[in-house]
Parts: C-alpha cells; sequence; structure tokens
C-alpha cells in the first residue's frame, strides 16, 4: 500500500534533526486535517515527511491529537542522482484560474524552476504567490515528487531576458513561436544532443519561453534572439498559454532525461 506523503513547512526541524529513531512535533493545521479526518489515520500508522530540500523520511504516528502530531523517524531516503539539468518553465502571469492550473501540472510534470513574467500583451498584473505555493505543495504529494518546483517572483520579461544573456553558456533556451517556420522543439532538442554530449561546457538549465495570451511581440523576440534563445514550434495548432507550457514542459523534461541518460 502507497503510504501517504506530506511536504513539511520551511519551519519545520532541520534535517540534522530528522534522523532514525528521533520523534518531532508537527502542528501544520493542514496536515493534521488531513491525516486525522480525511484520511482518518491512526497511531502506528506511517506516513512520508519531505523537507522539501530532497529528503524523505518515513515517520510513525504515535500522538495525534486535534492540534497536535508527533511521529518518530523510522527510515530515510535521499532524492536519487538524475543527470539532466534542470527545466525551467518562463511564462506570463494568466488570468483566472489558468496560472493556477499550469502550476499544478508543471508540478506534476517535473519542472524544477517557474519564472512567472509580465510581458508586453500580458493581461493579468496580479500576484498570488501564496496560492501558487500552495498548489505546487499539494502536487507534489500527490505525484511523489521530494521537492517542489521553485517557484520564483514574478519579473518583467525584459528583465529575464538580460539575466539570460549574461550566463547562456550555462543554458539552452527557446521560445515558442507560433504561426512560425521555426524548428520543432523536439527536433532541436535532438539536433543538440550531439553537441550536450561532447560539450566542454556544463549545462545548468534548460528553459522555455511561454508567450502571454496575444503572444509576443516584435520587440519582444527580436529580444529573445540578441539572448541568444533559440525560435522553437510546439507543432501546427494555437495553443492556449498554459497547453502550451505544459506541453513544452514535458518535451524538455522526457527528451532531456533521455538525452543525458545516454
Amino acid at each position: 500500500m502507497t503510504r501517504h506523503r506530506f511536504l513539511l513547512n520551511a519551519d519545520a526541524a532541520p534535517a540534522d534533526d530528522l534522523v532514525v529513531g528521533s520523534k518531532t512535533a508537527l502542528s501544520d493545521r493542514r496536515m493534521l486535517k488531513q491525516i486525522r479526518r480525511v484520511l482518518r489515520l491512526r497511531p502506528g500508522d506511517t506516513v512520508d515527511l519531505l523537507d522539501g530540500r530532497g529528503n524523505l523520511y518515513t515517520a510513525r504516528l504515535e500522538i495525534l491529537e486535534d492540534d497536535r502530531l508527533e511521529a518518530s523517524i523510522i527510515q530515510t531516503k535521499s532524492e536519487p542522482t538524475r543527470k539532466r539539468p534542470n527545466v525551467e518553465v518562463v511564462m506570463p502571469v494568466l488570468k483566472g484560474d489558468r496560472f493556477d492550473w499550469a502550476i499544478e501540472k508543471l508540478t506534476e510534470i517535473g519542472v524544477d524552476i517557474i519564472q512567472p513574467v509580465f510581458a508586453e500583451r500580458s493581461v493579468a498584473r496580479g500576484k498570488r504567490p501564496d496560492r501558487w505555493m500552495s498548489i505546487s505543495k499539494e502536487a507534489t504529494e500527490q505525484c511523489e515528487r521530494f521537492r517542489p518546483p521553485e517557484i520564483r517572483e514574478p519579473k518583467p520579461l525584459e528583465e529575464i531576458f538580460m539575466s539570460y544573456q549574461k550566463d547562456g553558456l550555462s543554458r539552452r533556451s527557446y521560445i515558442c513561436s507560433e504561426r512560425s517556420e521555426s524548428p520543432h522543439l523536439v527536433r532541436l532538442l535532438c539536433d543538440a544532443s550531439d553537441n550536450i554530449a561532447s560539450s566542454t561546457v556544463s549545462t545548468s538549465n534548460i528553459s522555455v519561453f511561454i508567450g502571454p495570451e496575444g503572444g509576443f511581440s516584435d520587440t519582444e523576440r527580436k529580444r529573445a534572439e540578441i539572448s541568444g534563445i533559440s525560435s522553437c514550434s510546439l507543432g501546427n495548432t494555437i495553443l492556449r498559454a498554459e497547453t502550451a507550457a505544459v506541453l513544452a514542459a514535458g518535451i524538455l523534461v522526457s527528451v532531456s532525461e533521455f538525452i543525458w541518460s545516454t
């Protein structure tokens, strides 16, 4: 039977204190409600706890009260080592719950970094970091990741272009371009596989830029080109921003895992 997984708050006990045989007290109200009222777990049952830094702790429930939970650590495990670079999705903040949906799905896919941006044609300008983190936290527990993605502070797209121009050697970057003759993202990644394998420069990030509801402006496309970001296609149909983000992220994660593992 699969154990239920919970992501600890940032103020939980540090990793050095969570060792086999130790006990930890938890007071996260969401976790307590889920364990007691939804899952109806009891003392003696086991759960998996994540510290958000790549460590997993299997814990036996010892004390389970309305406002307090105490558990003993019976096993520890670290996130498996992987060869592929971090996968980053740079996408605009979207109106309504469309961005929330994207956060959930990008977490499930395995994206490492989500960089919200405000582009020239962005419609939504609000920020909901607490909401985004809550969605990502629940998705992390559900899909059995070892840690949630890093959701960065929203920034103007121009600022991101400038940062990419400075450290272009350590990353491979692509910008999605609808209604263009650009090569498909899969083709670009496959064509780059030989260069990646033989390169003496370590690739730390592989990223994709997704346009807002109105698409990228000509100025933004030019800035992307200057910053060394390659134009790519995701196919013949015109996708909503959140759909494009999920499709592109799935391609990046799956193809890069294959390239870096061979």
